[in-house]
């Protein structure tokens, strides 16, 4: 009887540390698989480099899957090899997510050799995510050697993104010296990028963008967007010498007289009136006000002042209008 009852209790016990093994294994398993720790097969990593599957949302995913596996690398490789352009510019977006050095080389790859626009435009956008002094070099040499302006627009905000000093110079270069009129958008954002970079190693190219009024070509408005830019620029960087320069500048000491386009003929300052009217009255930077307090106060020119005079009324009517505004939200929200 006794040998009976230790059998029984033996095999309960057998049987209760068998069904917590298996419990175990099968915990383990899900846990392995829901953490992603499941090896993906190299067919069904590669079944999802395709242009239904590589949507701009889920890039990012896929990009994590592909880092996961020992596949990854030499699935990508492949695909950008692809003869189907619209699958090379799905995985430039790919290689954008992915912060390896090998990522980064195909990228330039595709950027500086591929035969279509798209794909190019696309791999910038994708060096943009590398945020170091090669993606700033391959992105200055587009600038510089690239045909298409789409392309090098693209080049010029992503340098803007990068916020390197490295990029400086070549966006300067082509403000100053690239006066071909197929390329007044890729200027008009290489302005902008300016402001975006921060340093004050560029007051200077901003100032002389004001100080000249434009290029001395046709360029229709351009060169009125590009008095806009190089203001919205100089409010950015916010640096405290820019208002006693822009007052300069207001006040005579300009070239505009030596670079009047068509649009501002009629009026020896209508360069002047449109830094103002269209440039300061928007920034809604502190010191566009002691700008035109000193031009109303010192200006020789009496539309400009009567200008200045006008915007200024313009700018306190809609901070009376923000601050009353902000009042009346205060007063609903204690209600």
């Amino acid at each position: 009887m006794i040998n009976w009852l230790k059998r029984q209790t033996i095999l309960c016990a057998l049987l209760m540390i068998g069904s917590i093994i298996s419990i175990t294994c099968s915990t383990t398993s899900a846990q392995d698989s829901n953490n992603g720790k499941t090896e993906e097969s190299k067919e069904e990593l590669k079944k999802l480099l395709t242009t239904e599957n590589l949507t701009i949302e889920n890039r990012k995913d896929i990009a994590k899957r592909l880092m996961k596996s020992k596949f990854g690398k030499e699935l990508l490789q492949e695909a950008v090899k692809s003869t189907d352009a619209g699958l090379r510019k799905d995985i430039a977006g790919v290689l954008g997510k992915i912060p390896e050095e090998w990522a980064q080389e195909e990228l330039i790859n595709l950027t500086l050799n591929d035969s279509e626009r798209d794909v190019r435009i696309e791999a910038v956008r994708g060096l943009g995510h590398h945020k170091n002094k090669k993606s700033v070099k391959a992105l200055a040499q587009v600038l510089k050697n690239e045909k298409d302006k789409n392309v090098r627009r693209q080049s010029a905000i992503e340098l803007g993104e990068l916020k390197d000093g490295d990029g400086i110079e070549p966006l300067i270069e082509v403000i100053e010296e690239d006066v071909n009129k197929d390329n007044l958008d890729v200027r008009y954002y290489c302005i902008e990028a300016l402001g975006e970079i921060g340093s004050k190693k560029v007051l200077p190219a901003l100032y002389s963008i004001l100080r000249k009024g434009t290029w001395g070509i046709e360029a229709g408005m351009h060169n009125a967007y590009y008095l806009d830019a190089a203001i919205e620029a100089l409010a950015k960087i916010n640096a405290p010498e820019t208002p006693t320069e822009i007052t300069k500048i207001l006040l005579g000491d300009n070239k505009w007289k030596d670079n009047m386009p068509k649009e501002f003929e009629g009026s020896p300052n209508a360069i002047g009136e449109h830094i103002i009217e269209f440039g300061l009255k928007y920034i809604g930077n502190p010191w566009a006000s002691t700008v035109l307090d000193e031009v109303i106060k010192n200006s020789k020119d009496q539309e400009l002042i009567n200008t200045a005079k006008k915007v200024k009324d313009e700018i306190a009517k809609e901070q009376q209008k923000r601050k009353e505004e902000e009042q009346k939200k205060e007063k609903q929200e204690k209600k």
